[in-house]
């Protein structure tokens, strides 16, 4: 079964800062109720620091393992460069317009 892979990135200066599966809105602080007190928590997260690679820096919610993690930067760098792809948009894997 598959189901929509959400890509989305945001420059500052010479980094880009890409959100694998999810929204960069996602990673912003959230109310929780802790202790019957409502107190604002950032979620948990993977960080994938690849600067010096590719200048990106990757968050997927969570905690995940590696090849997760290099499967999706995998599937981002492709879709990057094809030219039906708009950032806005999920991706369905697999999906046959793309060579991914």
């Amino acid at each position: 079964m598959s189901r929509p892979i959400h890509f989305e990135y945001q420059k500052f200066g010479n980094v880009t800062v890409v959100a694998l599966d999810s929204k960069l809105s996602d990673y912003d602080f959230q109310p929780c109720n802790e202790g019957g007190k409502m107190v604002m928590k950032i979620p948990a997260k993977t960080i994938k620091d690849c600067r010096n690679i590719d200048g990106c820096i990757y968050l997927h919610l969570g905690y995940v393992k590696d090849d997760v993690m290099v499967d999706l930067i995998e599937k981002f760098q492709k879709l990057k460069v094809e030219k039906g792809w708009k950032p806005s948009k999920g991706l369905v894997v697999p999906d046959h317009k793309f060579i991914i």
